[in-house]
């Protein structure tokens, strides 16, 4: 059971890589786009430097691939949100997942937008504006195109984000639609047909409806769970030489280049009969599905990706991706146009890179601590309300405890109120 803690320690240090991979590949598409568009409709004919364009299509891209990195994202929440209930057959593990799983994503959502609206209100979004013109980078001349509005960004943090992928403030957020109808895909499919013994053919049914969009990474996530929970290949302690191959193959999988793979090294690869996008999302799917299994079945990766120093960045990761952009467009973009003067483009946009990553690591815990964490409470007591399950403490003593936030005591307030109006009625 140790060695089985200690595997599931290993994707919580994997997130937290994959969260950092994702801060590099927005810093790349800012000073270096070449690396992953190369040079045609959406980079002009340029270079910062001689390497730039012979990263891209090159497999090596996988290691500042923040595609790749979403698509882990992805498999990981298909394993997580799944493995508990293969593990008891506790229909309650899914039914508080499901009760929860809104709440729990809306309200960070919602806070990195309340975020980017002061910026773009303040007007603090203006080196960005400076940085397109020296970086001719077409994705951030892309980004943060709009008048800010206060409405607008409620709507879009409480549903738009959710439903129609109104992405506009944040455009990280375009995976938050894939999380909240992927988690669902996976309870509903979990309930349904966990205790069939035909449950494989639905996998492989699940399997064929998905192949072209990003939700094949969840059904994969949870394909490898019930293998997992059920102790079948590829989680045995004799196969690791055959699981080395089988990462090393979804690692050159995860380097699929994100606009097009003409004229690169994945052209071959192309199913003729898929767009270039379903493409992208099909090999970055399978790739990372092969990594995570990799990851828990490589004793190595698995004590290294889940040692204390790693695994501890899981808890940081949706934070760390929900506020880096905010901080890249503002204090990244002001001190590569301060540095850039006397030091010259390469050194800048290095200098300005490192220097702004502990403003990044600062406000991602400040996040967590003061939006993730709570929101993370608030589902837990929302999910017992809505499923009618006694909390675990009383409420009033729960928030007069001095480590409750005014989030979580607003929360209780106004659960108490209804309550309290729910009774009136009654008597």
């Amino acid at each position: 059971m140790e060695g089985k803690t200690n595997r599931l320690f290993a994707l919580e240090g994997l997130r937290g890589i994959a969260a950092i991979v994702v801060v590099v590949f927005h810093l790349c598409l800012i000073f270096y786009p070449a690396f992953f568009y190369g040079v045609g409709m959406y980079v002009p004919s340029l270079h910062h430097f001689h390497f730039e364009d012979n990263i891209f299509g090159n497999p090596l891209s996988v290691f500042m691939s923040g595609a790749f990195a979403v698509t882990v994202f992805f498999v990981i929440s298909g394993f997580v949100l799944s493995i508990g209930f293969f593990r008891t057959h506790d229909q309650m593990v899914i039914r508080k997942l499901a009760a929860k799983r809104y709440i729990r994503l809306m309200l960070p959502v919602l806070a990195s937008i309340g975020i980017v609206w002061i910026i773009l209100s303040l007007g603090l979004d203006n080196p960005k504006e400076v940085t397109e013109t020296m970086t001719h980078s077409q994705w951030l001349a892309s980004i943060w195109n709009l008048v800010p509005n206060l409405g607008d960004a409620l709507s879009q943090g409480v549903w738009g984000v959710f439903s129609i992928g109104d992405v506009s403030y944040n455009p990280v957020l375009w995976t938050m639609k894939y999380e909240l109808i992927g988690s669902f895909l996976i309870f509903g499919i979990s309930l349904l047909f966990k205790q069939s013994k035909h449950r494989w053919i639905i996998y492989i049914l699940l399997i064929a409806g998905t192949y072209n969009s990003y939700y094949l990474g969840f059904v994969l996530g949870m394909l490898l769970a019930d293998l997992y929970s059920e102790g079948r290949f590829p989680f045995t302690e004799t196969r690791k030489p055959t699981m080395i191959g089988v990462f090393l193959i979804g690692l050159l999988m995860g380097g699929y280049p994100v606009v097009s793979s003409m004229g690169t090294f994945y052209a071959s690869m192309r199913i003729n009969w898929l767009t270039e996008a379903q493409n992208e999302s099909f090999y970055l799917s399978l790739g990372a599905a092969f990594v995570v299994a990799g990851i828990l079945t490589i004793p190595r990766l698995s004590r290294l990706f889940g040692s204390k120093l790693i695994s501890k960045l899981g808890k940081y990761t949706f934070s760390l991706y929900l506020v880096h952009m905010a901080v890249i467009f503002t204090i990244t973009t002001s001190l590569f146009v301060w540095l850039h003067g006397f030091l010259g483009y390469n050194k800048a946009a290095l200098l300005a890179a490192i220097m702004s990553l502990p403003f990044i690591a600062i406000v991602a815990y400040w996040f967590e601590r003061y939006v993730d964490a709570p929101s993370i409470r608030l589902s837990g007591i929302f999910s017992n309300w809505l499923l009618g399950l006694p909390q675990s403490e009383g409420v009033s003593a729960y928030a007069d405890r001095t480590n409750a936030n005014w989030l979580q005591k607003l929360f209780i307030l106004l659960r108490l109120r209804f309550h309290r109006v729910i009774d009136g009625h009654k008597q």
